[in-house]
C-alpha cells in the first residue's frame, strides 16, 4: 500500500460504548480500525500483536462519561510476553480538560521495545464509581507504529571483513511513518 512502511502501524477505536464497574480493571474494547497496515491489531483480542520486533510508539485516549461524578481513573498500557504481563505505562488520577461538564479525557503514551509475539492492550479502572467509555474514533482510540523501520540488509564482505554504512550491522532501514 502506498506510504506503508514495513512494520506498519494501526489506529483502532471504540465503535460502541463500554460500561465499566467501579474498582475493576478492564481491557478497553477497540472493535474497529481506521488503518491496520500489517493486520497487527486484533479486534477480537483488543490487542496490538506486532510481527516485527523493534521500538514502537504507542498512544491511547479514552473519553469517559462522567455522569457519576467520576474523578479518579487509572489507565495502563500493558504488554503480555509469553505468560508474563508488564505495565509499560500508567496514568492515574488526571483528566485533560473535558469536552463538557460530563465528559473527561485520559491520555497515555510510551515508547516500547516490543518483540514479535508480544500482545499490548489498554486497561482502564474507574476506581470509585462506575463509568462509561464513549465510542467514536475521535473519543476513544489506541494507535501505534514502529519507529525508524526495520534494519537494512548487512553490507558486503570486504578485505577488512563485513562492512556497510553502519558497520557490521549494515545500513539503516527506511525512515518510519511521520
Amino acid at each position: 500500500e502506498s506510504g506503508e512502511v514495513a512494520g506498519g502501524g494501526f489506529l483502532a477505536y471504540a465503535d460502541a460504548t463500554q460500561s465499566l464497574t467501579a474498582n475493576t480493571e478492564t481491557t478497553v474494547l477497540f472493535g474497529s480500525t481506521d488503518f491496520n497496515f500489517q493486520n497487527e491489531f486484533n479486534t477480537t483480542s483488543n490487542a496490538f500483536e506486532p510481527t516485527l520486533s523493534g521500538l514502537y510508539y504507542l498512544g491511547a485516549q479514552v473519553r469517559v462519561d462522567n455522569t457519576n461524578n467520576h474523578r479518579e481513573p487509572e489507565i495502563y498500557i500493558r504488554r503480555t510476553r509469553n505468560t508474563a504481563t508488564t505495565t509499560l505505562a500508567e496514568s492515574k488520577h488526571g483528566f485533560l480538560k473535558p469536552y463538557d461538564a460530563l465528559d473527561n479525557i485520559l491520555t497515555i503514551s510510551t515508547i516500547a521495545d516490543l518483540r514479535s509475539g508480544d500482545s499490548v492492550d489498554i486497561r482502564f479502572n474507574p476506581l470509585s464509581t462506575a463509568a462509561t467509555i464513549e465510542a467514536g474514533q475521535e473519543h476513544t482510540f489506541f494507535a501505534g507504529h514502529v519507529l525508524g523501520g526495520p534494519r537494512g540488509p548487512a553490507g558486503p564482505s570486504g578485505a577488512d571483513g563485513i562492512v556497510g554504512s553502519d558497520g557490521a550491522d549494515g545500513a539503516d532501514g527506511p525512515q518510519g511513518p511521520q
